[in-house]
């Protein structure tokens, strides 16, 4: 709303995404993937255009991080025992 209580129209862009100025963000239909639905949500965009993570995208993120640390201690665990033996 303006200063004056007035409503403003704010245009879509290309994608049809939504301008939000204040936070430097966008809103956007996208296709997810949410429990048992896949279809397009409502997301915010990020500047570069991707949605930003939902909490089930960042858990899966942490998840597939922590796994890939575990695999890379296995990988010098074993090394080093290949090397001292």
């Amino acid at each position: 709303m303006t200063e004056h209580g007035r409503r403003l129209a704010i245009e879509p862009d290309e994608r049809g995404d939504l301008a939000v100025a204040p936070l430097a963000l966008r809103l956007g239909l996208r296709p997810t993937r949410y429990r048992q639905y896949n279809q397009r949500f409502v997301r915010w965009i990020a500047a570069d255009g991707n949605p930003l993570p939902m909490a089930n995208e960042r858990a899966e993120q942490e998840r597939a991080r922590a796994d890939e640390a575990v695999r890379r201690v296995e990988e010098l665990e074993r090394r080093l025992r290949e090397s001292s033996g």
